[in-house]
């Protein structure tokens, strides 16, 4: 049973956001869904559509599971907001789909005397929902207030034509509903979500993710802006992202084949068809795992996890990543990596072909004291013979005007061996010597650390991770 302070709080926190889902309405313009379902803020349970895009909405379609409740989706959801910075929070909303619709919890519920207030017609919602909403709820007021968080309902409609049909994978008849309701879940998340941000992340309810995991996405979309999809973790449908473009397509789709075709085949079927190979992009080292253990489809175990997640020669361990920096490359990348992923806190590195005369070049983006930098590299294939860091590397350290092409070299470094993991090289680059007297301090123009390579061949490495230290 729910006790009655739960449902209190939940009785409050709906009232606290029925007038800024109201707001929010006005500022809306006609959505995909609105003929069959509605304006999108009819299905907002708790919390408040954004009036101005974000760059990137999460779905995460959850239900009942059983003995477990709303364990998994918790977890999943202190995750995302532990692994985040206040700033990044900003740039994103978490759209929980409350989807279940077991029949014995389709008991109606009628919090008549308060919701009724909220809307024009008393809503009705199921035990489900409300047990869900009140452990969310509980946990995440603050979030929910700052618009992170938004519960949303499904229609009472939309699973009204699942219907078990005859097919090739010998399914019986509670996979296909199943299998069917997931599609249609999608399809209508898709729909709902369309318009809110510039970019789309499906996740699913029983998942982790890894330290930095928005910066990385950011990073990894915005180089890549022809992508049409953007894989951040090998598992089903973890971690699938989409520019807002394809949203419409693809919900289209889900809702087309829904009792045809499981729900990632359908997306399969949609990256054939757009017929471009190049703009389906796999981040090399992933950002989400999955911890679950009972699917959703009952008397399922479902125990797969990633085992390249967080795997220990991808993590960070230097720190030293607050102080802004832009960082760039000459080299070749390889595997959709990015000069970024080395001062990022997310795993992976950047992992590159360098030739002489190829640079990697750190520029900070606000004035700042540096003292040291430490530059771990991992050296691969068979050409390992080839790069010798301590030989084979310049530091400097140097300036440029607005111009980024007119810099100067205030001084050559030379870099010290630091104690190192036995599958990397790692360097400690002293910024500031004593008597030296420089730092980098400018304010008018652009301070920067630059590596050079003197390499007598192309060899592959990974800049696996840079750290400054003030």
């Amino acid at each position: 049973m729910i006790k009655k302070k739960q449902l209190l709080l939940f009785v409050l926190v709906l009232l606290l956001f029925s007038s800024a889902s109201t707001k929010a309405k006005a500022s809306r313009t006609s959505h995909p869904f609105s003929s069959s379902f509605g304006e999108p803020e009819n299905h907002v349970l708790v919390g408040k559509i954004p009036q101005k895009q974000t760059f990137l909405s999460i779905g995460i379609p959850t239900v009942w599971r059983g003995e477990r409740g709303a364990e998994y989706v918790v977890k999943t959801l202190h995750s995302l907001v532990a692994h985040s910075s206040e700033a990044e929070r900003k740039e994103m909303v978490v759209f929980v789909l409350l989807a279940d619709k077991t029949e014995n919890l389709q008991k109606k519920v009628f919090v008549w005397c308060v919701i009724c207030g909220i809307s024009n017609a008393c809503t009705v919602i199921t035990i489900f929902l409300l047990k869900v909403a009140v452990a969310i709820t509980s946990d995440f007021s603050l979030e929910i207030r700052n618009g992170l968080i938004v519960l949303v309902q499904t229609p009472s409609n939309l699973y009204d034509r699942l219907l078990f049909t005859p097919n090739d994978f010998n399914d019986d008849y509670e996979r296909v509903l199943w299998r069917q309701k997931q599609s249609v879940d999608f399809s209508f998340l898709f729909s709902f979500v369309d318009g809110i941000s510039r970019f789309y992340l499906q996740l699913e309810d029983d998942v982790v993710t890894t330290e930095g995991y928005f910066s990385a996405m950011k990073s990894f979309m915005l180089e890549h802006q022809h992508g049409l999809s953007f894989s951040f973790s090998p598992l089903g449908f973890i971690g699938k992202a989409f520019p807002n473009k394809e949203l419409k397509a693809l919900s289209s789709l889900f809702h087309l084949y829904f009792r045809d075709n499981p729900v990632d085949f359908s997306l399969e079927y949609h990256k054939a068809m757009r017929n471009c190979k190049s703009c389906h992009l796999t981040r090399s080292a992933p950002l989400f795992q999955h911890i679950g253990m009972r699917s959703s489809l009952k008397g399922k175990t479902q125990d797969i996890i990633d085992n390249e997640f967080e795997r220990k020669e991808d993590m960070k361990t230097l720190g030293g990543k607050d102080i802004p920096i832009v960082v760039a490359s000459s080299a070749v990348s390889k595997e959709h990596t990015l000069p970024s992923d080395a001062y990022s806190k997310a795993p992976g590195g950047f992992k590159c072909i360098v030739r002489n005369g190829d640079s990697f070049m750190a520029a900070l983006t606000a004035p700042a004291v540096l003292n040291e930098m430490i530059v771990e590299f991992i050296c691969e294939g068979s050409g390992d013979h080839l790069f010798r860091p301590l030989e084979d590397v310049v530091f400097e350290v140097g300036v440029c005007e607005e111009d980024i092409g007119d810099c100067s070299v205030i001084s050559n470094i030379a870099p010290q061996p630091a104690p190192s993991p036995a599958h990397a090289i790692k360097l400690n680059v002293p910024l500031a010597l004593a008597g030296s007297g420089y730092a980098i301090t400018e304010t008018l123009r652009t301070s920067y650390v630059s590596m050079h390579f003197l390499v007598t061949a192309a060899a592959t490495i990974t800049v696996k991770e840079i750290a400054v230290f003030k």
